[in-house]
């Protein structure tokens, strides 16, 4: 997507520094019909210059380089943080590049690199041994402006420093239509079976299920299924626990290293058709499991496999909670600890109203409690979408039948929930308010007559019937 957001034609030339394995340069040739090289001298260029037919010089790049050749984009993806003098480096690329050429390249983000980063993303990141130098997105700037190159772009995705300096684009549009082509192409054009095959076609599968195009996502599912079956002699379903941990030479012998990602948005599909789903997510988290243990015994982890466990573990969580089970605050303070704080919150959202709705109180508080203090408050001016509706009006009927209740919080929060909806209602988002707007009155006039003013909840249902009334097609009250 980065390469097509550039908006250069066919026959662009093109170079990728430390190009691994060789994807982004078939991407371009596949997919652009641009006139690719790559530069790396490991052996992951070497089976992918084999495999994919690709032209990859077994070599580094140097600071005084003798390219034969200027480039119309150069690519360096991950290479700048193993490099112990980057301006030089960069000073090198800038002299690739023609006169209207753009530079593209990602690097990890030294802002991520914080006490609640989860281990899986934060040891890729420092790679002590590997990585020479970690730049912030304003250090990143700074070298590329010293290096010779006037208009500079870095933004930060996640744990990534994207820049791009030189001819700047326009921007992207987010199409991922080519991306998807290529992966349709390349995973017809290797053996099913093969690693790059496998592969391929789990992230053809992925991609399909998160669009949501189920139809397109059961066939790229039956596809790598088979040929799962054929490599391994069972499907994706049928891997159970390992006992004990694998070294990576037996986990890659035993099953496939995308089987994590794959099982997880299978069970989110589950999810969506409301069928079981519990035995797909607590698969996918025990196979990303599975793989950070043998990585990790090597030196190594890997983000992908921990958002993957992450995100299987807090839909485990969400699903106990709408069984009733107990244990849901030490499980979501369980995520948190291992640095998934982010999934805790949306966990901590889903949960919370499932715990207040059945009235477990005490459970509810404590999830309050892990959250920001801000974590739902109600614009003065605009409306409100109906998940935080929810969230807001369950936080303050908590408040109103705890003994030791916010009760004058709960009114104020009842009061410009109220308002809200109103708002909202009249922007057209009528769902939220005809579905809360009656219970948020009846809450507040409850939290009125708990504080001994009869008369001012009297007051109160009779003003917001005498509003509801002016406005066609808002339901009246029910009768309670």
């Amino acid at each position: 997507m980065r390469l097509a957001a550039l908006g250069r034609p066919a026959g662009t030339r093109y170079l990728e520094i430390g190009c691994g394995f060789g994807l982004g340069l078939d991407i371009a040739r596949r997919t652009l019909g641009w006139e690719v090289t790559g530069l790396d001298p490991s052996p992951f260029a070497a089976a992918g210059r084999d495999l994919l037919a690709l032209p990859i010089a077994p070599r580094y790049l140097l600071p005084d380089d003798p390219l034969t050749e200027s480039f119309d984009v150069v690519h360096a993806s991950e290479v700048l943080e193993h490099v112990a003098d980057p301006l030089a480096m960069l000073k090198t690329l800038h002299r690739a590049l023609r006169a209207d050429g753009t530079l593209v390249l990602t690097t990890p983000a030294a802002e991520l690199i914080t006490p609640e980063t989860g281990e899986g993303l934060l040891i890729p990141l420092l790679s002590p041994g590997w990585h020479m130098v970690i730049q912030t997105a304003a250090s990143l700037e700074m070298l590329l402006r010293r290096a010779g190159f006037t208009k500079v772009r870095v933004a930060r995705e996640g744990a990534q420093l994207i820049a791009v300096a030189g001819t700047l684009p326009p921007g992207s549009d987010g199409d991922r239509a080519p991306y998807l082509a290529w992966l349709e192409a390349a995973s017809v054009a290797v053996p099913p079976s093969s690693d790059l095959g496998l592969g391929l076609r789990a992230r053809l599968y992925r991609e399909r299920s998160a669009a949501g195009d189920m139809a397109a996502a059961a066939a790229a599912w039956d596809e790598l299924d088979a040929a799962v079956a054929a490599r391994f002699g069972r499907g994706i379903e049928g891997f159970e626990a390992a006992p004990g941990t694998l070294t990576l030479e037996a986990l890659v012998a035993r099953e496939p290293v995308c089987l994590a990602g794959v099982l997880l948005h299978r069970g989110l599909e589950a999810l969506q058709r409301a069928e079981p789903a519990e035995h797909l997510l607590a698969a996918a988290a025990a196979a990303a499991g599975r793989l950070r243990a043998a990585l990790r015994a090597v030196g190594s982890d890997d983000g992908d496999a921990e958002e993957v466990a992450f995100v299987a573990t807090r839909e485990l969580i969400v699903l106990a909670a709408s069984r009733g089970e107990d244990g849901i605050v030490g499980r979501i303070e369980a995520m948190i600890a291992t640095g998934g704080l982010r999934h805790a919150e949306v966990a901590c959202r889903a949960c919370f109203v499932t715990l207040v709705n059945r009235g477990a109180l005490d459970e509810a508080r404590r999830i309050d409690a892990l959250m920001p203090p801000d974590w739902c408050t109600i614009s003065d001016t605009g409306p409100i979408q109906h998940a935080d509706a929810s969230l807001v009006y369950c936080r303050a009927v908590m408040e109103l039948q705890l003994a030791d209740g916010r009760r004058r919080d709960a009114l104020e929060w009842l009061r410009a929930l109220r308002a809200a909806l109103l708002r909202g209602f009249a922007a057209g988002d009528t769902a939220a308010a005809t579905i809360l707007y009656w219970p948020a009155t009846e809450a507040a006039a409850l939290g009125l007559r708990m504080a001994g003013e009869k008369g001012a909840a009297a007051a109160l249902i009779r003003e917001a019937e005498l509003r509801i009334a002016q406005l066609p097609g808002f339901p009246s009250r029910p009768m309670t």
